[in-house]
């Protein structure tokens, strides 16, 4: 069978075409992942090298300061307010008057019952009198009734005087008036019952000395206790400074599964603390003194703690290793890696393990210090 010369050329002349592009396209791929190759070996990488630290597990709360001591002042008898002598933000020393109730009937009471103990006196002393020079005269008895009537009325006295004093409101302590409720003229009523709805007259706090007030979580009482060290920041006037815990509640409440923890704050002119501030309270729960370390974001957690190592022919490898401390920043080494080593920091998504990297340290412990 013949075949047309013609139809043999153009068979001819398509292969050739086909044979050009197929080498063509070998030749740019081989090119390209040459290049490819080429790049991957020389690729620069953030790593972080393992260190020697000191690490501090910390948590940071919200706290309020309140007066160490503070008082809200009732009187205990009834009457009109005759005097007020205090306002808010006055100063005031223990014993200091702070206000006067006019109360008539103590005032008479006391004037009946002293006029009476006067009387009981000038009959004990009378009978006295004739039973040493006269004995025979005086039944003992007799002498024993007016002994007891004399007694019974220096107690009545006794008695309406402290409660003719009870009109005289005095400060418990040094402090501040913090909150003035009533007016001079104001009918005041007795506040020493609970069902009663007496008005108070004045509350007085001691702004020395504060509480700094704070909610420890159930899941960390069990690492809070008096004297550990805690860092004291006054959000509102950006004030910080050093105290350690005075004391706990040894509680969990049931409504909030919190225990109160205080710490005492002694107020001074460089701060100009005043009750209700709100402040942050820093405390270390657990610490450890030059452990091997690294940031976190170069070691991986799932599904086992890991790290990329950059190993002396700089090419990537998996290593494994036991965690220790962690912190929101840090992780301690304990085992799997030593010091000086230099691992892959933060996404490894554009590495593969075996590549050939060039490392570049990052210093991020030296921030997180500043920090």
């Amino acid at each position: 069978m013949k075949i047309n010369i013609g139809v043999k050329i153009k068979f001819i002349y398509l292969f050739f075409i086909i044979f050009i592009f197929v080498v063509g396209a070998l030749t740019f791929t081989f090119s390209t992942r040459g290049k490819v190759e080429e790049e991957t070996k020389t690729k620069t990488v953030a790593v972080s090298k393992v260190n020697r630290t000191d690490l501090s597990q910390t948590i940071t709360l919200s706290a309020e300061l309140v007066p160490f001591t503070e008082a809200t002042l009732y009187a205990k008898v009834p009457g009109y307010l005759k005097e007020i002598r205090v306002d808010i933000g006055d100063q005031v020393k223990s014993g200091e008057i702070l206000a006067i109730l006019d109360v008539p009937e103590l005032v008479n009471t006391l004037a009946k019952n002293k006029a009476a103990l006067d009387q009981a006196k000038l009959d004990l002393t009378r009978i006295a009198g004739v039973s040493k020079k006269r004995p025979e005269l005086v039944a003992q008895e007799t002498v024993d009734k007016i002994t007891e009537a004399y007694k019974i009325a220096q107690a009545t006295y006794e008695h309406s005087k402290t409660m003719h004093n009870y009109s005289v409101i005095t400060a418990p302590f040094d402090g501040v008036i913090t909150q003035r409720f009533v007016d001079e003229g104001a009918m005041i009523q007795e506040g020493t019952t609970t069902n009663t709805q007496a008005i108070p007259i004045v509350h007085v706090a001691d702004n020395n000395k504060f509480r700094l007030v704070f909610p420890v979580p159930e899941s960390i009482v069990s690492l809070v206790k008096p004297g550990d060290q805690v860092d004291i920041n006054i959000l509102s006037i950006d004030k910080s400074f050093i105290g350690s815990i005075a004391r706990i509640a040894s509680r969990v409440s049931t409504d909030t599964r919190t225990m109160e923890t205080q710490v005492d704050v002694y107020n001074n002119a460089s701060l100009n603390l005043a009750p209700g501030m709100y402040a942050s309270a820093k405390l270390y729960l657990k610490e450890k003194k030059d452990v091997l370390a690294l940031p976190v974001p170069a070691v991986e957690i799932i599904p086992e703690p890991n790290v990329w190592l950059i190993n002396k022919d700089n090419e990537i490898e998996k290593r494994s290793v036991t965690l220790g401390l962690q912190t929101p920043d840090m992780v301690e080494i304990l085992s799997g890696l030593q010091e000086g080593d230099l691992v892959i920091y933060g996404n490894r998504n554009t590495l593969a393990l075996g590549m050939s990297v060039k490392p570049k340290i990052i210093e991020v412990f030296k921030e997180i210090k500043e920090n």
